[in-house]
């Protein structure tokens, strides 16, 4: 029964790792505008900042920022699947 906890666990957390860097995908296709930027400068990423565009059309990568926002978004998807899973899926024996 623990080995299937465990199996059960690692597909949730394997998932949820799917859902977040998909998640920090597609937020960082929106504007997230600091209160004090540089004029025409595009802040991508939510709730981390991790895409920067400037006007000379150059883009910079923030690899740690994306990561700790993949991080973020994972942990709550993990969260929202436990949720899903403890309140609205039955409890095999």
């Amino acid at each position: 029964m623990v080995r299937k906890i465990k199996k059960q666990t690692a597909k949730f957390l394997l998932f949820a790792a799917i859902i977040g860097t998909f998640t920090t995908l597609i937020t960082g296709l929106f504007e997230n505008s600091p209160l004090i930027k540089v004029i025409d400068t595009g802040y991508y990423g939510y709730p981390v900042v991790w895409r920067i565009v400037t006007v000379s059309s150059n883009m910079e990568l923030d690899y740690v920022f994306l990561a700790v926002d993949i991080l973020f978004w994972s942990a709550v998807a993990f969260v929202i699947l436990e949720i899903i899973k403890r309140f609205f899926m039955e409890p095999e024996d």
